[in-house]
């Protein structure tokens, strides 16, 4: 039965990077939050959010400026009868960069 049937097709959006009036936006909306030092990351190195929430200190070497996505935290929904609840898991990061290694060094 399922032969009969074409599979759907998913296009892929191109990826638009912000402009930097957005970006100026951006860092002013979340300064002095404890959203400012995972929003630097997501935009200084373009790892996923979950990526960058499953980094520990062991992943972060700052005297050579690397960072090592190993795992990343997901948000695992379950539904209970009419209560959902929401759990955050470690798990492997989604990227097909996985475990490769992201270099900083600063100016």
């Amino acid at each position: 039965m399922a032969d009969a049937v074409d599979s759907p097709r998913v296009t892929r959006q191109e990826m638009v990077p912000l402009t930097e009036e957005e970006l100026d936006r951006l860092f002013a909306a979340v300064k002095e939050t404890y959203l400012y030092i995972p929003t630097c990351i997501v935009v200084a190195t373009g790892l996923r959010l979950g990526e960058v929430l499953g980094l520990r200190w062991q992943d972060v070497d700052l005297e050579r400026g690397i960072i090592t996505v190993r795992q990343s935290q997901q948000i695992k929904r379950k539904r209970e009868g009419d209560r959902i609840t929401y759990q955050l898991a470690d798990g492997p990061p989604k990227s097909k960069t996985a475990g490769v290694v992201w270099t900083y060094r600063p100016p």
